[in-house]
């Protein structure tokens, strides 16, 4: 880690690690680098392992997005080119309404088409509880936020079909959103809704060397945007021990007084494009939980939302946690973490890091893009404008 010099605007993150180490983690708990997953971790012989995490100081939000949003671009050069080593055209086999396509522009690994199956919908093995949040009352087509229940349940807000960016900080555990939907007395039409499909933007699952597959979008996403659920076969936190493949499972609820309830979301033989999400120190996605039509209590859905606004050919990332990092470490599965972060908190040795000059030299050549890209814009706006002022007069 030496030649790292970021000490900008936020304290430095600690991460130690050790053998008899107890941690915990809101965050999730997916993949692992196999010729199916998707991890963003190596894999490595237990000789070339260090239990011992060090310390980075973390860069401003503005400078994190900077390398991300430009990196992941360069890459995006791929098109559905039937002559390339790998190449699917959709893989939800009718599931989705919108195609998702699978290219590999590396070799002929398969993306584990031999286990996994494409599913929109969760499929649950667990029963039903009694514990339901009634739906609301309202009338007409427009809720009241004072008096709708879904709302008054909810400690997350919308706006316009948006998170909220305002919003203090969600906690996964902690705050819950409850969508109004056709069995509330507005009959779903009011603007508490953002979740009409699971999965509302082109996806694509793309080979990445080093660590598997992953998972970018084709169209550009708006900063607290609804982007997917993450669905899979939803099983008891208690049976999930007994499965050989544990880590693209995701706890979608803890009962933290009553033992035996918690659930997790494990795609691994079911699931959506979600399933193939990598790690990355400076992920675009962040989770949270909702409710729809069904309102078991210990039944949630999860969904990822857009931390920052998405260019199309960006990969979708999130934050895989403290506890799957702490679980990998001493089991000794990897050393060092594989994203395309700038500023990762566990890189290789051999991996590049920017100094303070060279990130404000990216700083400055990111001002430069997004003036073109907001010039490019209000041209295109004038155009569109002048067209139909010429249509009004004809």
């Amino acid at each position: 880690m030496a030649g790292v010099q970021c000490q900008r605007n936020r304290s430095p993150s600690v991460i130690s690690v050790s053998s008899d180490s107890e941690m915990s983690s809101s965050s999730s708990s997916l993949s692992s680098s196999s010729s199916s997953s998707l991890s963003s971790a190596s894999t490595i012989s237990s000789s070339e392992t260090s239990n011992e995490v060090c310390a980075v100081d973390l860069p401003s939000e503005q400078q994190t997005e900077i390398i991300a949003v430009r990196k992941s671009r360069k890459i995006f050069a791929d098109g559905p080119d039937q002559n390339l080593p790998y190449f699917i055209p959709n893989i939800a086999d009718g599931q989705s309404d919108i195609p998702v396509r699978v290219i590999n522009t590396i070799d002929d690994m398969d993306y584990g088409s031999d286990v996994f199956t494409y599913t929109a919908e969760n499929l649950y093995k667990i029963p039903e509880s009694r514990d339901t949040v009634s739906y609301c009352k309202c009338e007409g087509g427009n809720c009241d936020p004072r008096i709708c229940n879904c709302r008054t349940k909810s400690n997350i807000r919308l706006k316009n079909g948006k998170i909220d960016p305002c919003q203090e900080k969600i906690d996964y555990h902690k705050s819950v959103l409850f969508e109004c939907c056709e069995d509330c007395g507005c009959k779903g039409k009011c603007s508490n809704v953002f979740s009409n499909k699971s999965m509302p933007y082109r996806y694509e699952i793309f080979r990445r060397k080093h660590v598997g597959f992953g998972c970018r979008t084709l169209d550009r996403i708006r900063k607290g945007s609804f982007v997917c659920e993450f669905v899979g076969e939803v099983i008891a936190k208690r049976d999930a021990t007994n499965r050989a493949v544990q880590s693209f499972m995701y706890t979608s609820y803890h009962h933290p007084t009553t033992e035996g309830k918690d659930s997790v979301i494990d795609p691994f033989f079911y699931g959506n494009a979600a399933r193939f999400f990598n790690h990355s120190c400076n992920e675009n996605l962040l989770p949270f939980r909702f409710f729809r039509a069904q309102r078991f209590i210990e039944r949630p859905h999860i969904g990822f939302f857009a931390k920052r606004d998405i260019l199309e050919g960006e990969e979708l990332t999130i934050d895989y946690g403290l506890e799957w990092w702490a679980m990998n470490i001493n089991n000794e599965f990897i050393q060092y973490c594989c994203c395309d972060s700038d500023y990762c908190v566990l890189p290789s040795p051999k991996r590049f890091q920017l100094t303070d000059a060279e990130m404000d030299k990216e700083c400055e050549q990111l001002e430069k893009d997004k003036a073109a890209e907001e010039e490019e814009v209000g041209e295109e706006k004038s155009e569109n404008t002048g067209r139909c002022e010429e249509v009004g007069e004809n």
